[in-house]
């Protein structure tokens, strides 16, 4: 199986994250990281986790042509043309929130 799930029977508490809750961690990719969650995965919802084929998107981001009317704000086109690294980037996320202020 490829989550791993930790506790100490504490229930969640945000000022506590790191001391309470639940911690999960999906262990397909090595970049991810362990984190806080509020209460346990369904069954369903843990298949559905597996379903999902996070590099096949990826690789399927990358191939798209950027081909998207983003004239409104070149801070918008910048991300998308940067793919993955553009859209969770800092100075791509800082630029996109300046466009809908």
């Amino acid at each position: 199986m490829p989550f791993v799930f930790a506790t100490n029977g504490r229930d969640y508490l945000n000022q506590l994250e790191t001391k309470s809750g639940i911690w999960f961690c999906d262990l397909r990719r090595p970049e991810n990281l362990r984190r806080a969650i509020g209460s346990w995965y369904s069954p369903a919802g843990l298949v559905d986790s597996l379903v999902n084929d996070l590099e096949a998107a990826s690789d399927r981001l990358e191939a798209e042509p950027f081909t998207y009317d983003a004239d409104s704000c070149p801070a918008q086109g910048a991300a998308g043309r940067t793919g993955w690294g553009g859209l969770f980037g800092n100075d791509a996320a800082i630029g996109l929130a300046r466009c809908h202020q």
